[in-house]
């Protein structure tokens, strides 16, 4: 019985985590390939491109002080992997083109 009392807890409590990560991450960005990894003042910050954009008319970016994350982005940058991004920002900005997505929250690996 207690086994199953801990389980239904850590279910309800993974359950709310996500519920929580949604509502925080309002900048999301799909398949995006890391082209900057850059490092200074403490922070590093994370450039991206769009898959298969032609050209460079924007850019996406973030910071971090995360090494887990600095590190996911390195590699992602040196083995040319598609990444998803999320971000603090209220809102992924649409316009101009440095679109900062304020501070990182996540970085994945897609393929």
């Amino acid at each position: 019985m207690n086994v199953m009392v801990k389980w239904f807890s850590m279910s309800a409590l993974l359950v709310l985590s996500l519920f929580a990560f949604q509502a925080n991450a309002a900048c999301i960005v799909s398949a995006q390939i890391v082209e900057r990894v850059l490092s200074y003042d403490g922070n590093t910050y994370v450039y991206f491109r769009p898959k298969g954009a032609l050209t460079n008319s924007f850019y996406y970016y973030m910071r971090t002080t995360s090494d887990q994350i600095a590190s996911t982005a390195a590699n992602a940058q040196t083995d040319r992997t598609e990444v998803n991004a999320y971000g603090q920002a209220t809102s992924c900005p649409t316009s101009g083109t440095a679109r900062y997505m304020g501070d990182a929250l996540y970085i994945y690996m897609i393929n």
